[in-house]
């Protein structure tokens, strides 16, 4: 699908090199990958901070990623269609909003929650569409480690698909990134809850008193 469009595009801007009244390029369009948020917690509600992601190339950038082909070597990059915030920025706010109030915690991306003892950091390897003969896929992989400031890893997730993408606009492809990696972090909500609720007290900490039954 997108293999046949980027010559055309070539094309089209070489005809207008000699040529004045060509007239412009297409206006950029900017995409973002959003969460619902999620219940309201109390203030002193544990918190569990949410650094910005790390991202590998080629992804870590505006540009949005394709392949021409399931085995495809080569990646391409729409001209025109962009993130409007950069991924590594991004997935942190869609996971922290996904999982906000996961164990009664609150995921947190402000930058005042950074000495919090909980953190959950994310490596995003691929993330992209594939066009194949029997249409376009979504592809991803996301690793999500919760762990505590000393470094000890408390849970890891691994979020990664390959899933079929109807959609003739590059908006539609992002919508379906989008929804499938909600999915995913919906199936992984009562893992992070369960890991969260594990956790040993802390030492010195006053275990809650259970109320005498008359």
């Amino acid at each position: 699908m997108r293999a046949a469009r980027a010559p055309v595009l070539l094309l089209a801007a070489l005809a207008c090199v000699p040529l004045a009244g060509c007239g412009k390029a297409p206006a950029s369009r900017y995409f973002l990958l959003e969460a619902a948020a999620g219940p309201a917690l109390p203030g002193d509600a544990p918190v569990v901070h949410v650094p910005r992601f790390t991202v590998e190339p080629p992804y870590d950038q505006d540009r949005i990623v394709y392949r021409a082909g399931s085995s495809a070597v080569q990646v391409r990059f729409y001209p025109y269609d962009r993130w409007a915030v950069p991924l590594d920025q991004m997935l942190a706010n869609l996971v922290a909003t996904a999982f906000d109030g996961a164990g009664g915690h609150r995921f947190s991306r402000d930058p005042r929650t950074r000495a919090a003892d909980l953190r959950l950091h994310g490596h995003l390897l691929w993330l992209e569409e594939v066009d194949t003969t029997d249409g376009p896929r979504v592809r991803y992989r996301l690793d999500l480690n919760l762990i505590r400031a000393t470094g000890e890893v408390l849970h890891h997730a691994r979020l990664e698909g390959d899933h079929p993408a109807p959609a003739t606009e590059v908006e539609d492809i992002v919508r379906r990134m989008q929804a499938v990696l909600l999915d995913e972090m919906a199936r992984q909500r009562p893992s992070i809850a369960a890991a969260l609720a594990a956790i040993p007290a802390a030492p010195g900490a006053v275990p809650e008193k259970t109320p005498l039954t008359p």
